[in-house]
């Protein structure tokens, strides 16, 4: 019963992070849209295994971003978001790379290890994953984040993401 309830506790704190990020980008003065294959697609989200594709099609469907965020310069970026209460450290940028390779995508991280909460990264398609920088997503110029908005997101994150978050299996 176990694995179950990990996934849908997955599902759940990433959902969580994403619309966290939605709120801070947009509330920031940027335009925010959904791309994701679960959202444009959702059919064949749900009825095909995409992770365990073999075709170029299907990895490259597999592996939108979930999001395209246009900043006050009118200039579009993929975002993909990602949940990790470990922090930077534990997000495997190897298997990360793989996946985006197809997308020159920005990461945005959230974690509740210690603040800051939110983090960014930006993976080209060429990019050594070993290269990578986290930068706290206040301080990054692409989005020009209030430090307001961005206060609240870091309390939503302290309410949401208790350091201890987990469901016991009856």
């Amino acid at each position: 019963m176990r694995p179950r309830i990990d996934a849908i506790e997955d599902f759940i704190k990433g959902g969580i992070a994403k619309m966290l990020v939605e709120e801070i980008l947009m509330l920031s003065g940027n335009k925010v849209a959904n791309f994701g294959l679960e959202y444009k697609m959702p059919a064949l989200a749900q009825g095909w295994d995409y992770r365990r594709t073999s075709s170029s099609a299907g990895k490259i469907l597999s592996s939108m971003p979930d999001l395209v965020v246009i900043n006050e310069r009118r200039m579009p970026r993929f975002v993909e978001v990602k949940y990790r209460a470990a922090g930077p450290e534990s997000i495997d940028l190897g298997q990360l790379h793989k996946t985006l390779h197809h997308w020159a995508s920005h990461v945005i991280l959230v974690t509740n290890k210690s603040r800051p909460y939110f983090y960014v990264t930006w993976l080209t398609m060429t990019s050594d994953p070993s290269d990578v920088v986290w930068e706290p997503l206040l301080g990054y110029r692409e989005w020009e984040i209030r430090p307001d908005v961005y206060e609240v997101c870091e309390r939503l994150v302290e309410k949401y993401f208790p350091v201890n978050l987990s469901i016991e299996a009856d």
